[in-house]
């Protein structure tokens, strides 16, 4: 094992009756998994993480990063945003992650059976993100040429020092 992913993090709270009815015992299984983790020296990668435990990362060594979009599904609307979730998590130090990537466009029988169109804009921002690069074709369907975007000849990821994040013009209201 070499890295640890809690995914549904957002539902945690609100599906475990425990954690309903204790409100002490979630903090204590963060905290519980983040000491196992930091022993071994594993990083943890939040997925789907409300920003209470978002801010929490700040206390535990172990979260080194979390997703910072929707799920990969193409059908949902603006799932590149991550930018500015990275202006969120980059005072935190954690990185953000893009979630998964096709590098093919058409994938039949992949996970929801459809057509990721833009697998060249997903490559850039995941490799922008500073989180891990995940592709997730289906077997025998890896584009060698999109997948080559994101490291270097002999694998080593591409990395900016800092996520990408907008720039200021993005939130200037527009000239009257």
């Amino acid at each position: 094992m070499v890295a640890y992913e809690t995914d549904f993090m957002n539902y945690n709270i609100l599906i475990v009756n425990e954690f309903l009815a204790n409100s002490t015992l979630l903090e204590m299984w963060i905290a519980g998994q983040d000491q196992a983790l930091s022993k071994r020296g594993l990083p943890w990668q939040h997925c789907m993480s409300l920003p209470a435990y978002t801010l929490d990362s700040v206390k535990r060594p172990s979260i080194t990063n979390a997703r910072a979009t929707t799920d990969a599904n193409p059908t949902i609307h603006n799932r590149w945003r991550l930018a500015y979730t990275a202006l969120f998590y980059d005072p935190l130090a954690l990185r953000p992650f893009f979630d998964n990537i096709w590098t093919t466009m058409d994938q039949p029988g992949n996970y929801y059976n459809s057509t990721k169109p833009n697998i060249e804009l997903d490559a850039a921002i995941t490799t922008l993100s500073t989180g891990p690069v995940w592709i997730a074709d289906k077997i025998g369907l890896t584009n060698r040429t999109v997948t080559m975007k994101t490291c270097r000849a002999d694998g080593l990821l591409l990395r900016p020092s800092r996520a990408i994040t907008p720039i200021d013009a993005m939130f200037a209201l527009p000239p009257s």
